[in-house]
């Protein structure tokens, strides 16, 4: 790729981060346009804006699992490329990815219970 397709890239996505930041672009998400149940990540976007703007709580109320995900994604991340032969820490890395993987299955399954609906992303006004 070369550099002036870099920054083309790059520019779109700036644009849509900030026209899905105004609320001029929606996000869908095909799992809960699909079948109504929330995906583990629906109201991450949400989440990620009201971190920006300061908003904790409000973050937490729209998806609490990107605050396990994301620190977890970004410790393998580092561990990866500073350890990159380790096998031991490969090993490491793999336990941490199937712990993601079945909290986030599982956060998927309780956020769809009526009991867990707590969990369930805040409404938005339309």
């Amino acid at each position: 790729m070369s550099k002036k397709e870099k920054v083309l890239v790059a520019l779109i996505i700036l644009v849509t981060i900030i026209l899905v930041y105004m609320g001029i672009v929606r996000l869908p998400c095909l799992i809960r346009d699909t079948t109504g149940l929330y995906c583990s990540f629906c109201g991450g976007t949400r989440a990620i804006f009201a971190l920006l703007k300061g908003n904790f709580y409000q973050a937490i109320r729209y998806n609490l699992i990107i605050f396990i995900d994301i620190p977890l994604l970004l410790v393998i991340y580092i561990l990866d490329c500073k350890f990159k032969d380790n096998i031991k820490i490969k090993k490491i890395i793999k336990g941490i990815l199937i712990f993601l993987i079945i909290i986030t299955i599982l956060y998927f399954i309780l956020r769809n219970i009526p009991k867990f609906s707590f969990l369930a992303p805040t409404k938005t006004k339309s």
